[in-house]
C-alpha cells in the first residue's frame, strides 16, 4: 500500500511518547536517540529534532541539514531527512502520514503537516545519521514522479500557498492522470512481450508515447524497445563494472539533480582526470584506447551528457593538450559545446558503440538565454551536421544495425533551441527533412501517394483534412478551431488526431465536422487511413519542426493532393511532401520565400487567428502583493516560455529595470503548452548573471511558475502596466492576452517570419506605432511608454 501506510501501521502499534523511521539499509550514530531526546525533553515549543548526515556506499560526503524555516519547507525545498525524532502527538494531530504519497516525498508532506499544525522542529549540528547511497532504489525511482508528488503536497496543504501555486499544482495533477493512462500502457507493452506478442507491445509503446511527453514515460519505453532488439556483434564487451565508469555514470546522476553542487562537480573533475591520464599513457605505449570497451563507455557518458553541462562546471575541468588523433578530438567534445567545435569528425571514424553517442553529442543544443552569436553558430552547424548525418546514413543503409543508428539520429533532431535565431534555417531543415523522410520510410510507409483525379460532380464539396495530435487545450487547437469554420455547403471537413482529448474543446471541433477519426496503429496504417480518404488538400495543425513525432513522421508522406502547413510551425518544414504554407502579410519581409521550401499561401492580414471557443474559466484570484509587487511599482510582464527568452532580451530587460525607478520585471516562462519539463536552473541562473551585468537586485524579477489556463494568465497580468515582447522569436498567443486586458505591448520587428507574429498582430490592429524596428528602437519605445 505504499510507505505511508505501511509507517502508519508500524507506530500505531507503539506506545511510545517519540518516534524515530529508520530504513532497514541506514545507520544512526549511537548518541542520535540521545542528543534528540534530550532536545525535545528540554524545549517544549518543538516537536522535531533532527540531525546532519553523511553518506556512504556509492558515496561519501557529508550533507548540512537546513536550519529550520517554514517558508523555505513550504515553498523550496525539505530540510532534513525521514529519519527524525519527532513527538508522537505530532503525529496524531496531522493524521499520520499520507497516503495519497505513494509515488515520494512522504515525508517531507509529513513534515509540511506538522508546520501547518504548529509542530516545529531545530537542527542538531551534528553528523547522526548515515545514509546509504545506491546506484538505484526509491530515491531514484521517484525522480520521474517528483514534480507530481510536489505539487500533491501542496494540494495536501493548500492554505499554506498562494491561490497561483494552488491553481498550477491542480493542472500537474490533471496531467499526471494522463501520465498514469501512459504508464499502463508501458505495462500492457510488458505483458504483451511476455506473450512473445511483439507487434501489440509495439502499438501499445507507441501509444503511450502518444498519450505522455513525459522524459521518465519516454525513457522507459525505450528501454523495453531495448530489451527486444537483437544486439550488434560489434558491440563492446565490457561491464558496467568497470569503477571509473560507475564513478562517472554516479558522478553525472548527482549533478543533474544538483548541478551546483562542488561535491559533484569535484567528482566529474576526477573523471575528466582519468581519461586526460588514459591518452598519457596510450601515448608512450602508441596505443589506440578507443578500441577499449571501458574507453568507449567513459565517452559514450561524456558525449549524451555533453548538453547538460554548464559552463561553470566545464570550466572547472583540468586542463588539456590539444592531439590531431581522434582520442585528442573525443576529449575537446567532453569540454566544447558542438557547435564551438573549430572543425568536427566524420561519425564514421568512432568505434560502432560511440557513433550514436556522439551523433547525440553533434545534435545537442543549448535550450535557454543563449546570445544572437551562439544561435548564428548554432543554425551553421547544424546544417553541416545534417549533411555529414546524411552522407553516415547512405554508407551505412546495409549495416545490421541500421535501423537502430537512424532511429537514435531522427529521435535526437530537437529544432526548438533553432527558433529562436534571427537566422534562414531552411538549410538546416532540408537536412532534417532528408532524415526524416528516411526515417518515415522505415517505419512507415512508401512517402508518396496515388491520389487520381476526382470526377467534378455537381454539388461535390472540396475534401478538406485537418491533422493534429490532439484537439485538447493547447494553442495549436485555437488555430485549428478557427480553421475549422468553413462553409458546410462548399467543404467536407474531416478531422484527424493521434489521440482523443475526451474535453469539451474537442466536442466542440466534433461539431464543426463531417466526420472525426482517431487514428491508430502503426505509423503506415495512419498513413493508409489519411490516404483512404482521399483528401482534396489536408492542413497540419500540429508543429511538426520541432522534435521527432508521430505528426511530423505522418506530415513526411503525401497524405492528400494537397498539404498545408499553417503557423503553427513556425518554420519551414523542408518535407518535400508539403506544398504550401499558409502565412498573413503582416508578417512577410523582404526574401520570405527563401526561408521556405514550401510554397506561400499569402492572406491579408496577420499570420493566422485563433478561436477561443469551450475555453475554461479560471478561478485565480491574485492581487500585486502575492508576489510582492508594490503599490506604486511599474511592473513589466512577459509570459513568453523561458525556450523564447534570449540573453539579448534579458539584457533590454534589465536595461529598462536600470533606468526606471521602482520598476520590477515579472516573468511567466513555464508555459504548460510548451512543456512539463523545463530547464529550471539553467534559466534562474541566466537570470541571476544578467542581474549581476546591469546591477539590479534579484529581487526586482519575480518568476511565477505555470498557471491552468489563459484566463488565470490573465489575471496575472492585470497587475501588470507594460508588456514586453519577446525577440527575434516575437509572441502570438501570448501578446494576445495583453491585448485583450488593454496592456500596451512592446515588440520588435524581425526578417523571420517567427520573428513577425506579434509585429502582426499590431499591425493588424493599427497599432504599428507599437513596433519597434530593432532592439534600440524598443528599448527606447518602452522607455517611452
Amino acid at each position: 500500500s505504499g510507505p505511508s501506510v505501511a509507517r502508519n501501521v508500524a507506530i500505531a502499534g507503539t506506545k511510545s511518547e517519540f518516534i524515530l523511521p529508520l530504513d532497514a539499509d541506514d545507520k544512526i550514530a549511537p548518541s542520535m536517540l540521545g542528543k534528540c531526546v534530550q532536545l525535545l525533553d528540554t524545549r517544549d515549543d518543538l516537536a522535531i529534532a533532527y540531525c546532519d548526515w553523511q553518506y556512504f556506499g556509492a558515496q561519501s560526503h557529508v550533507r548540512q541539514a537546513l536550519d529550520y524555516d517554514i517558508a523555505t519547507l513550504c515553498h523550496r525545498e525539505n530540510l532534513f531527512t525521514l529519519t527524525s525524532l519527532f513527538r508522537r502527538s505530532a503525529w496524531v494531530a496531522v493524521g499520520g502520514f499520507n497516503r495519497n504519497m505513494r509515488l515520494g516525498l512522504e515525508d517531507w508532506d509529513f513534515w509540511v503537516a506538522c508546520a501547518e499544525k504548529g509542530f516545529h522542529g531545530q537542527r542538531i549540528p551534528e553528523v547522526l545519521f548515515f545514509y546509504r547511497a545506491k546506484e538505484s532504489g526509491r530515491n531514484t525511482s521517484a525522480q520521474p514522479h517528483l514534480r507530481h508528488m510536489y505539487a500533491q503536497i501542496v494540494l495536501n496543504h493548500p492554505a499554506l500557498y498562494p491561490p497561483s501555486a494552488v491553481a498550477n499544482a491542480q493542472a500537474v495533477i490533471a496531467g499526471a492522470a494522463v501520465q498514469s493512462d501512459a504508464a499502463r500502457c508501458l505495462q500492457r507493452a510488458r505483458e504483451e512481450l511476455a506473450r512473445g506478442d511483439q507487434g501489440s507491445a509495439l502499438a501499445s509503446l507507441k501509444q503511450a508515447l502518444s498519450l505522455s511527453k513525459e522524459p521518465a514515460i519516454a525513457r522507459e519505453a525505450n528501454r523495453i524497445v531495448e530489451s527486444i532488439r537483437p544486439r550488434s556483434v560489434s558491440a563492446p564487451t565490457g561491464t558496467s563494472d568497470d569503477p571509473n565508469v560507475a564513478e562517472l555514470r554516479e558522478a553525472l546522476r548527482w549533478y543533474r539533480a544538483e548541478p551546483r553542487h562542488s561535491g559533484h562537480a569535484q567528482r566529474l573533475c576526477r573523471c575528466f582526470g582519468h581519461l586526460l591520464r588514459m591518452q598519457e599513457v596510450a601515448a608512450r605505449r602508441n596505443l589506440n584506447p578507443l578500441q577499449q570497451p571501458t574507453v568507449q563507455k567513459l565517452f559514450g557518458l561524456w558525449f549524451e551528457a555533453r548538453a547538460g553541462l554548464d559552463s561553470w562546471l566545464v570550466d572547472q575541468l583540468p586542463p588539456m593538450v590539444p592531439t590531431q588523433d581522434l582520442f585528442g578530438f573525443a576529449l575537446l567534445c567532453a569540454r566544447t559545446a558542438p557547435w564551438e567545435l573549430p572543425a568536427f569528425r566524420p561519425v564514421a571514424e568512432f568505434p560502432l558503440a560511440l557513433q550514436i553517442p556522439y551523433v547525440k553529442y553533434l545534435l545537442g543544443l543549448r535550450e535557454t538565454t543563449s546570445t544572437a552569436a551562439d544561435h548564428k553558430r548554432m543554425v551553421i552547424h547544424v546544417a553541416r551536421v545534417g549533411e555529414e548525418l546524411l552522407r553516415f546514413l547512405e554508407a551505412s543503409e546495409r549495416a545490421p544495425n541500421y535501423g537502430e543508428t537512424l532511429s537514435a539520429v531522427a529521435s535526437s533532431l530537437n529544432f526548438i533551441p533553432l527558433y529562436v535565431s534571427g537566422e534562414n534555417l531552411l538549410p538546416a531543415y532540408r537536412a532534417r527533412a532528408a532524415i526524416l523522410e528516411r526515417y518515415a520510410a522505415l517505419v512507415g510507409t512508401a512517402l508518396d501517394g496515388n491520389f487520381p483525379r476526382r470526377p467534378s460532380l455537381p454539388g461535390a464539396r472540396f475534401k478538406v483534412g485537418f491533422l493534429s495530435h490532439h484537439l485538447g487545450s493547447q494553442t495549436e487547437t485555437h488555430v485549428s478551431l478557427s480553421n475549422l469554420r468553413l462553409d458546410r455547403k462548399k467543404f467536407e471537413i474531416h478531422a484527424f488526431v493521434l489521440a482523443s482529448a475526451s474535453s469539451s474543446i474537442e466536442s466542440f471541433a466534433r461539431e464543426q465536422c463531417d466526420s472525426f477519426t482517431v487514428l491508430s496503429g502503426s505509423i503506415g496504417q495512419k498513413v493508409a487511413a489519411l490516404r483512404g480518404a482521399q483528401l482534396d488538400a489536408v492542413i497540419i495543425g500540429t508543429n511538426v519542426t520541432a522534435v521527432t513525432n508521430d505528426t511530423s513522421l505522418l506530415a513526411a508522406h503525401r497524405l492528400a493532393r494537397v498539404q498545408i502547413l499553417s503557423y503553427c510551425s513556425p518554420t519551414s518544414s523542408g518535407f518535400g511532401s508539403v506544398d504550401y504554407f499558409l502565412v498573413g502579410s503582416h508578417a512577410l519581409f523582404p526574401g520570405a520565400e527563401q526561408h521556405f521550401s514550401e510554397k506561400l499561401l499569402v492572406m491579408q492580414g496577420p499570420p493566422g487567428c485563433l478561436d477561443y471557443s469551450c475555453e475554461p474559466e479560471g478561478t485565480l484570484k491574485v492581487d500585486r502583493a502575492i508576489y510582492g509587487l508594490g503599490p506604486d511599482d511599474l511592473v513589466f510582464v512577459n509570459a513568453a516560455s523561458c525556450f523564447k527568452i534570449t540573453a539579448e532580451a534579458l539584457d533590454a530587460w534589465m536595461s529598462l529595470l536600470a533606468e526606471v525607478p521602482h520598476s520590477k520585471l515579472m516573468l511567466m516562462p513555464f508555459n504548460p503548452n510548451w512543456s512539463s519539463n523545463f530547464p529550471r536552473v539553467a534559466f534562474s541562473e541566466s537570470i541571476d548573471r544578467a542581474c549581476r551585468r546591469h546591477g539590479i537586485a534579484r529581487e526586482r524579477v519575480v518568476v511565477i511558475e505555470g498557471l491552468a489556463c489563459r484566463a488565470d494568465v490573465k489575471a496575472v497580468q492585470r497587475l501588470a502596466d507594460l508588456y514586453l515582447d519577446v525577440f527575434p522569436f516575437s509572441g502570438s498567443l501570448s501578446v494576445i492576452d495583453p491585448l485583450e486586458l488593454g496592456l500596451p505591448v512592446v515588440a520588435c520587428a524581425g526578417q523571420t517570419f517567427r520573428g513577425n507574429f506579434a509585429p502582426a498582430i499590431l499591425r493588424e490592429l493599427g497599432l504599428d506605432r507599437l513596433v519597434a524596428s530593432d532592439p534600440t528602437a524598443y528599448r527606447e519605445l518602452a522607455l517611452r511608454l
